[in-house]
């Protein structure tokens, strides 16, 4: 169904007289110019949106100029501080996969080292003990 709608002959000029969004929608836009707030019947994400694209399209252009620096600036901070969150995730990320290769290579180590205390128990030559466990004869004479 077409809805063909009439600006001229829309005459309501007191936001109380708003009693649909299609009423809200033909005040907004007939009064773009001079309206300074919305009215509280277009406290809606979409008018949020008309209303803030209107006051940047009738910004002069120094304004315009710092509108666009401040959003850039904003753009580069966010930008900037995502980039240090995602290397510091990196870098934990990192740092918990070397501590558990650290992890796995001491646990290896302190294996061997219980398997050559309970060989030396034995009297087993010290020589042995050194190939069997790839531990060096000084660290075997000190267990």
């Amino acid at each position: 169904m077409l809805q063909i709608i009439k600006l001229l002959y829309f005459d309501t000029t007191d936001e109380s007289e708003l009693k649909t969004k299609l009423d809200c929608w033909i005040f907004s836009i007939k009064n773009m110019g001079k309206i300074t707030t919305a009215p509280k019947m277009t406290a809606t994400k979409p008018f949020d949106k008309l209303y803030s694209r209107a006051e940047i399209a009738s910004m002069n252009p120094r304004q315009y100029r710092e509108y666009e620096a401040s959003l850039k600036a904003y753009r580069d901070a966010y930008s900037i501080a995502q980039t240090e969150r995602n290397a510091r995730k990196r870098e934990r990320s990192e740092g918990r996969e070397e501590g558990r290769a650290e992890g796995i290579a001491e646990g290896a180590h302190q294996e061997k080292i219980a398997t050559a205390r309970k060989m030396k128990a034995e009297n087993m030559p010290l020589d042995l003990i050194a190939r069997i466990t790839n531990l060096p004869i000084s660290e075997i004479e000190n267990l």
